[in-house]
C-alpha cells in the first residue's frame, strides 16, 4: 500500500489493511469451532457448576488476581511503544523513509512466528514466570536501542532493535501471558478473571503513546520518553509476576484457589 501513489494511498489505499483484517476474523472463527473446552471445563458444566454470576464469584474470590494480571498486562506496552510510536516518531520526527520502518517492523514480526513458539515450549520445560521476567527484562533494556537507533537514523541498529524487542521479548511475553493468565484462577469463572483484567491492563497501556508523544514535545521531540515509559511498563509487569503462583506444572483441575 505504500507504494502507491500518495493521491491514491489517502484516497483508498488505507483502507485496503483494515478491511484485509476481516480474513483474519473468518479464520479466527473457524479455528474457535474445531477447539475442544478442557475436560475439566466440560465436567463442571454437565454438573451444573458453571457459575451463572462469575464476575460476582470472582471479584468474591480472587480479586487480588485480577488485580495482578492487570498490572501484568503492562508487558503489552511494547506492542504500542516499538511498531506504532516508534514507527511514528522515525517517519515524522526523524524524517527515516516510511518503507524501511514498515520493513523493519514486518521482518520483527516474520522471525517473531518462528522465537514465538519456542518460548512457549521453553515455558513448559522451566516455567511461565522466567520466560516472562526474562521477556520483560529484556524488552526493558532494548527499547533503549531501537530508540537511540531511531534518533541516530542508524537503519541497521533500528533492525537489532525491532530484532530484540519484538522477535525476542515480545514473542517471550506473547508466548506465554494468555495461558499464564488464566492459570491463575479457577476453572468457574477463569475466562471472566482473565478477560476482565487483561482488557483493563490493556485500556492502560492503550494511552502510553499519548503520554509518550506529550513528554517528547515537552522535551523538544527527545526520543528517551519512550524508551523510559516502556521499561517503567515493564518492570511494573515484572513486580506483579513474581508475586503470582508459578503454574506450568499444576494440573488443569488444580489450577486457581479451590471453590466450595
Amino acid at each position: 500500500m505504500t507504494a502507491l501513489p500518495e493521491d491514491q494511498m489517502l484516497d483508498w489505499g488505507w483502507r485496503v489493511p483494515f478491511w484485509a483484517s476481516a480474513i483474519l476474523v473468518i479464520v479466527g472463527l473457524l479455528i474457535r469451532r474445531t477447539l475442544e473446552d478442557p475436560e475439566v471445563f466440560t465436567e463442571k458444566k454437565e454438573q451444573g457448576e458453571v457459575a451463572r454470576a462469575p464476575i460476582g464469584l470472582l471479584l468474591k474470590h480472587q480479586p487480588l488476581d485480577v488485580v495482578r494480571v492487570i498490572f501484568a498486562a503492562f508487558l503489552i506496552v511494547i506492542s504500542s511503544t516499538v511498531p506504532v510510536y516508534g514507527l511514528t516518531y522515525a517517519t515524522n520526527v526523524m524524517k527515516i523513509d516510511a518503507g524501511v520502518m514498515l520493513w523493519a517492523v514486518v521482518v520483527g514480526y516474520a522471525t517473531a512466528m518462528i522465537s514465538q513458539p519456542l518460548f512457549a515450549k521453553l515455558s513448559d520445560r522451566i516455567g511461565r514466570k522466567p520466560v516472562l521476567v526474562g521477556g520483560n527484562l529484556i524488552g526493558a533494556a532494548a527499547v533503549w536501542v531501537f530508540f537511540w537507533a531511531i534518533g541516530a537514523a542508524n537503519i541497521p541498529m533500528i533492525y537489532l532493535g525491532i530484532f530484540l524487542c519484538i522477535t525476542i521479548a515480545f514473542a517471550c511475553t506473547n508466548a506465554v501471558y494468555p495461558v499464564f493468565f488464566a492459570e491463575m484462577f479457577n476453572v468457574k469463572f477463569r475466562v471472566s478473571g482473565m478477560a476482565i483484567g487483561l482488557q483493563l491492563g490493556i485500556v492502560v497501556t492503550g494511552f502510553s503513546p499519548t503520554i509518550i508523544q506529550a513528554m517528547s514535545t515537552a522535551n523538544d521531540n527527545a526520543w528517551w520518553p519512550a524508551a523510559l515509559l516502556t521499561t517503567i511498563a515493564c518492570l511494573i509487569s515484572i513486580a506483579a509476576i513474581l508475586t503470582a503462583r508459578e503454574t506450568y506444572k499444576t494440573p488443569l483441575d488444580e489450577l486457581g484457589r479451590t471453590i466450595d
